[in-house]
């Protein structure tokens, strides 16, 4: 105790003659602000301070602050009410009610505050703990919130022991834990009582610690988190954006042209929910139907769908445009929300209108005499107008200009609109091609000759020889189970790729431009080919996965075949 009070009376001097050095609350005028983050210098009490029975806390920074930043940004737990106080780089937290006995509280400075010119945040929290009791809760967790942006996030730890899991609602419940996570990713939260956790990374725009849903970005571990005293409960977490539940909606549907209708969703639609039978088309007085000869989506936003009609309508009816909902049928939007079901069905106007715009291209993959382009690629047409179908082979050659002959390809029609050429097999490198579409004789939908029309477009093959490949082994610490998917990104463009972990537990990239790259692992349960980062309640653990720490460098013309990884 004696050596306690020394401690104590030795910060209590300095920080008197702190607060004479610093009368001044602002910081000094004059010169340019530096880039060095702030931190934490001195604090009292000191950390892991036992039988605490002082009525504040008090923290010394390295620089001056912004304090207004810092108002969200101090969390204490359990909750205790308190007020801020400021002198010069001094912080003082002034708690106004009495502390709970044998209690250990834990108050942290999160990473979300800056310094007095609003320019540099700490690089990770910072925490103090004392206990009014003559014990600590020692449980700490440790972790990584793996995102491109994590400084700033919250991350929610709610205790178990005493609670139902399945009724944890963290739409209403505030956690008793919570911290924030910095530039690094790293958090940590310490002060845990023994047992089990649930953890969730929230991205709190409201900063009202709790979850709002479509609003919050959120993640969850795929697990819950055992805190115990012989282990180190470690845990790796990914943020998504805010889970989307509003359902997509018919909100206008006009009729452009008497066999050409168009219909106009709230939000994007799934294009592969959409087809003929995805409608249902009637006259409104006789309840007649009338024939969809097909639908599309024709908008980059997707939410615009062109509904094209055997028979012309009538612009002295009304007709009622209806979506389906029945489970072969029913339109979605493009994370798999159904249609709602009282929001799906408009009225409109028919119109006598005959549609007589003249097709042409309104879109070519590239202009001519481009260089670079990837020998893998396939050549979209886009045109004005739906067009009617038309046999492909007969209008379009690709020719390897050096060697004069002509290169196999296969082509899909999309959708009236859009026209795709596949080469059959890789093209060759370093290369120029000519592409020619002779479009003389093409027809809209509506009959309309397209002008003559002929498209040339040189162009030259970038040179794959000059990329490198990535391969390795994977296993898994647990139980191997199937699917498991790769995911590199190029660190200096942004660019990721993924592939499956074939059945001898191998994965390879080719092709590969020469860079650093990053690798992570994620078992795909669902086998949906994307990372589930789960949902709060009811609850769904996200999908395993791990970040790699070591990064990957990739050479041109070389393989790099020792990335093994490993599923903790």
């Amino acid at each position: 105790m004696n050596f306690l009070k020394k401690q104590i009376n030795k910060l209590s001097a300095l920080l008197i003659i702190l607060i004479a050095s610093c009368a001044n609350n602002q910081a000094p005028s004059g010169g340019l602000p530096n880039k060095i983050p702030p931190k934490v210098l001195e604090n009292y009490p000191l950390n892991k301070t036992l039988n605490y029975k002082n009525d504040k806390v008090v923290f010394y920074f390295s620089k001056y602050i912004n304090r207004t930043s810092i108002n969200d940004n101090i969390f204490i737990s359990p909750k205790i009410k308190n007020r801020l106080s400021w002198s010069g780089k001094e912080l003082t937290v002034n708690f106004l009610q009495p502390f709970d006995s044998n209690t250990t509280y834990c108050v942290v400075l999160g990473t979300d505050y800056t310094d007095y010119y609003g320019k540099n945040k700490p690089e990770k929290s910072f925490s103090l703990i004392f206990s009014t009791g003559n014990n600590l809760d020692s449980g700490f967790m440790r972790g990584k919130l793996n995102d491109n942006d994590p400084s700033g996030v919250y991350i929610f730890a709610y205790y178990l022991d005493n609670i139902n899991p399945d009724t944890l609602d963290i739409r209403k419940l505030p956690p008793k834990y919570r911290t924030q996570v910095g530039s690094s990713g790293h958090f940590e939260i310490n002060a845990l009582k023994f047992g089990k956790y649930r953890v969730f990374a929230v991205r709190d725009q409201f900063k009202d610690e709790i979850y709002d849903e479509g609003i919050d970005g959120i993640g969850l571990a795929h697990k819950d988190i055992e805190v115990k005293n012989d282990s180190l409960a470690f845990v790796e977490l990914k943020i998504g954006l805010p889970i989307d539940k509003v359902k997509p909606s018919l909100f206008e549907v006009e009729a452009n042209y008497s066999r050409k209708i168009e219909a106009v969703f709230n939000k994007s639609i799934d294009s592969l929910t959409v087809n003929a039978g995805s409608f249902i088309l009637k006259d409104s007085l006789t309840n007649k139907e009338h024939e969809i000869t097909d639908a599309f989506i024709s908008s980059l936003s997707g939410r615009k769908v062109t509904i094209l009609l055997k028979d012309d309508l009538d612009s002295a009816k009304k007709y009622i445009l209806k979506a389906k909902n029945d489970s072969e049928k029913m339109i979605t939007d493009s994370i798999g929300n159904p249609i709602n079901d009282t929001l799906r069905t408009r009225i409109f106007k028919g119109t006598a209108d005959k549609d007589t715009l003249v097709p042409k291209f309104s879109f070519v993959p590239f202009r001519d005499s481009v260089m670079g382009i990837n020998p893998h690629l396939n050549f979209r047409f886009r045109f004005n107008t739906p067009m009617q179908s038309f046999n492909i082979s007969d209008k379009v050659k690709i020719y390897n200009v050096s060697k004069k002959d002509s290169a196999d390809y296969s082509s899909k029609e999309i959708n009236p609109l859009i026209i795709s050429i596949n080469p059959v097999r890789n093209l060759e490198n370093d290369s120029w091609y000519e592409l020619r579409f002779n479009a003389e004789g093409l027809k809209s939908y509506s009959g309309i000759k397209m002008k003559d029309t002929i498209v040339k477009l040189r162009f030259k093959t970038s040179d794959l020889r000059e990329t490198g490949v990535l391969s390795g082994f994977f296993d898994d610490s647990t139980s191997y189970k199937p699917p498991y998917i790769i995911k590199i990104t190029n660190k200096e463009k942004r660019i990721s790729y993924t592939c499956k972990v074939n059945n001898e537990k191998k994965w390879k990239f080719e092709e590969l431009e020469p860079g650093t790259y990053t690798i992570e692992v994620f078992q795909d349960s669902n086998n949906n080919g994307k990372y589930d980062f789960g949902t709060p309640f009811p609850v769904q653990f996200s999908e395993r996965f791990r970040a790699i720490e070591k990064e990957y460098s990739v050479r041109a013309r070389w393989t790099a075949e020792d990335a093994y990884i490993y599923m903790k």
